[in-house]
């Protein structure tokens, strides 16, 4: 037993000696250690210079904060450029692409003219987060500003690099009529009826009066109008975070937090709203269902029921301002569903199951 050990031993070191002395042999790139030589590599070999400045990257979705606060931080000294277009063009150009994907030719993520639009608005809504902030470390171009005036958009671009304006112009001059990517007249009118005046009125102001003055994109609805909620071609728009899918009752929040965002059409500057919300509840270990609603600078309503099964659905009502019509509330469910609880088979984080909501002006 003693020699196949130290056999084992001596194979063993001799391993690590051969490990020691051929490490690097086939070495693996390192992103600290190899990235810049890497892209300074590539730039001489693309482009037979070797005075490399700078290095971009494009990304057509940039709405997920943390991400982009992550490139931040691991880069160091990261400016963003954001070229922002018509959304007409954006969503046409992205409902093209989910045809192509039908038909496979394409891989793309769209798969209806609302997957396009909420993207669109997504991404504008950060965009328009992040414009507030003010950072110099951010530029944003409005994309028919860079077609309409290349140099002078690209003077300002280069400026806030820091390098030369040696920039060529290859933009495509195919007429807009000969493009393959125009909305049909049904979605284009779906368009314009949720964003508004970023279509209608997109270049009649500049981009930075459209973010600053529209950085928010609300749903319109009536005063007396029952929300569906489950219809995904409007619920969608108006369950703005902290929901699972649309089924054939309504829509059940996930984890402890959701937000809802609408606009009532007609509404003063002042209003107020009354607001009804039926839904189902996940009644959890204690038979009741406990939530808080916090409208936007508003008191918190807090709803503690025992659950009815012999009720079809719950029903909880609160007041609240709705400046220009817009109401914006939270709901907070602390105990959510555990996938240690009956059913077994529901693994999902459930909380309360929004079957409808009723804003009426007050």
């Amino acid at each position: 037993m003693s020699d196949l050990r130290t056999l084992h031993q001596f194979d063993e070191a001799r391993w690590t000696r051969v490990q020691t002395v051929n490490r690097d042999a086939f070495p693996i790139p390192r992103r600290a250690r190899d990235e810049q030589a890497f892209l300074r590599s590539f730039f001489q070999i693309v482009s037979g210079k070797t005075d490399l400045v700078a290095v971009g990257d494009k990304t057509p979705n940039i709405y997920d904060a943390n991400a982009v606060q992550a490139l931040r931080v691991a880069l160091g000294g990261l400016k963003v450029i954001t070229i922002v277009r018509n959304p007409v063009d954006v969503i046409a150009s992205s409902m093209r692409r989910m045809v192509q994907t039908q038909a496979g030719g394409d891989g793309w993520h769209v798969t209806s003219i609302h997957d396009a639009i909420i993207e669109w608005i997504n991404n504008w809504e950060y965009l328009a987060s992040e414009f507030r902030l003010g950072s110099p470390d951010d530029i944003f171009v409005r994309y028919e500003d860079l077609a309409a005036d290349y140099h002078g958009e690209m003077a300002r671009i280069a400026a806030f690099l820091g390098v030369e304006n040696t920039f060529e112009d290859l933009f495509d001059q195919t007429p807009e009529a000969l493009r393959d990517y125009r909305l049909p007249a049904l979605d284009r009118r779906e368009v314009e009826t949720r964003l508004g005046e970023l279509v209608t009125g997109w270049m009649s102001k500049s981009l930075s009066e459209h973010l600053s003055q529209t950085p928010n994109v609300v749903a319109p609805v009536r005063s007396g109008e029952i929300i569906a909620c489950n219809k995904p071609e409007t619920t969608r728009y108006i369950l703005r975070k902290g929901f699972g899918a649309v089924e054939g009752w309504g829509c059940w929040t996930h984890g402890t937090h959701a937000e809802i965002r609408f606009r009532i059409e007609g509404a003063k500057a002042d209003a107020k709203v009354w607001i009804e919300l039926s839904y189902i509840a996940w009644p959890g270990d204690r038979g009741s269902v406990d939530f808080a609603i916090k409208p936007k600078d508003g008191a918190i309503y807090v709803v503690n029921k025992v659950v009815d099964a012999g009720r079809p659905h719950e029903r909880s009502d609160f007041v609240c301002d709705a400046p220009d019509g817009v109401v914006e509330f939270e709901i907070f469910i602390p105990r959510p569903k555990r996938s240690d609880q009956e059913p077994l088979a529901e693994n999902r984080p459930l909380g309360i199951g929004l079957m409808s909501i009723k804003p009426t002006l007050v």
